[in-house]
């Protein structure tokens, strides 16, 4: 099994890993329906005819057996518009790879609190020491589907996206070492790469760390990150703007800044969908 830590990439550190959080969105999806009867069913619903119109090519049908990551950006700034836009798309997504019997899984990332949270008030409470802390929040890390899970037992799941408490801020580098860990856990010699594809909607952030951090310390980690994991796995990434923080790799979807309303969810859904789909297929063939 192979696992990657944090501090394996870069000069990355973290000051506590005891607040990190790692859910299964099923879980969670019971807790929402308890406090808001008939809510998840209604957002299913809502992102099924925002999908249910977009064409997206096939993958490749030669390489079916290449396990697949798709690992989603949860963090306050795709709240809204983006964070529909891209559950929408993964849901049309998964519908095409479950059909064409592909192993695939969904993941997703923030951090569990705002500024730091306890791990802060943790360091706040020992004299702000060390001086350097490295990473200094928690992290949230979900799963939407596991690899080895059914879609049409998970493909609900999705609707945990549009949980309130959700969004905070993102990490991005250990969130890809994280998937990495997963996708090669039951990886033997001579199997063939994994997939991982992240969306996203521009740079990592989270307040607390670049507080007492230089301030390119999570994007620095994310760049080791993405050239430690090169060797191990199929890489790409889409953007869903054109002026943050990318890649000369990355695919851009280009979503507007502005007006980005009901009526064009479907549309804007699609070009996501459609990004998806063809960073599997330039990764798989890079690979």
């Amino acid at each position: 099994m192979t696992r990657f830590s944090p501090v394996d990439f870069g000069t990355y550190s973290v000051f506590t890993t005891a607040y990190d959080v790692e859910e299964h969105a099923s879980d969670r999806l019971e807790e929402i329906d308890a406090e808001e009867p008939g809510h998840i069913l209604t957002q299913q619903g809502y992102l099924t005819v925002q999908a249910e119109d977009v064409e997206i090519p096939d993958a490749p049908q030669d390489d079916t057996d290449r396990p697949i990551t798709l690992l989603m950006d949860c963090s306050g700034s795709m709240k809204g518009g983006p964070l529909v836009v891209t559950l929408a798309a993964l849901l049309r997504v998964g519908d095409a790879l479950a059909a064409q019997g592909r192993r695939f899984e969904i993941l997703g990332f923030t951090t569990a609190s705002w500024k730091g949270g306890q791990p802060r008030i943790d360091w706040v409470t020992q004299g702000r020491t060390p001086n350097n802390p490295g990473r200094l929040a928690a992290l949230r890390h979900i799963v939407f589907k596991d690899l080895s899970e059914s879609w049409d037992d998970t493909r609900l799941n999705l609707s945990y996206g549009f949980a309130t408490a959700l969004t905070k801020e993102n990490i991005d580098g250990e969130a890809l070492g994280w998937a990495a860990s997963r996708a090669l856990a039951h990886q033997k010699e001579g199997d063939i790469a994994p997939v991982i594809v992240t969306i996203s909607d521009g740079a990592p952030v989270d307040q607390s760390t670049l507080s007492v951090n230089p301030a390119t310390f999570l994007e620095d980690h994310l760049d080791a990150v993405r050239t430690g994991l090169a060797p191990h796995a199929a890489l790409a990434c889409v953007k869903l703007y054109k002026h943050r923080t990318a890649h000369a790799e990355d695919i851009i979807v280009g979503l507007p800044d502005h007006g980005l309303h009901h009526e064009n969810f479907a549309s804007h859904s699609g070009n996501v969908a459609r990004a998806v789909m063809t960073a599997i297929e330039t990764a798989a063939v890079q690979a």
